[in-house]
């Protein structure tokens, strides 16, 4: 039973790991070339949902954005 079962276990883990390595180039085709690019498009609603969250006025300076390996990041500049 056991001997029959592996071999689709190892088609299934291939194609995870094949699915989750195009997931993860998508993301970061994505992140450079749209969104990071587009950011100061977002300044403002940003700005709006973090002012409703807070309860307070929030005005943003500036946005960074970065992607390091798995984790991207959004630095927000408020003065």
């Amino acid at each position: 039973m056991k001997q029959k079962l592996l071999p689709y276990i190892k088609k299934i883990g291939i194609a995870f790991a094949i699915a989750y390595t195009l997931f993860i180039i998508i993301s970061g085709v994505t992140f450079q070339f749209y969104i990071k690019p587009n950011l100061n498009n977002y300044k403002s609603k940003i700005e709006v949902l973090v002012s409703q969250a807070t309860g307070q006025r929030i005005k943003i300076n500036s946005l960074e954005a970065r992607w390091d390996f798995l984790i991207q990041l959004l630095l927000l500049s408020f003065l």
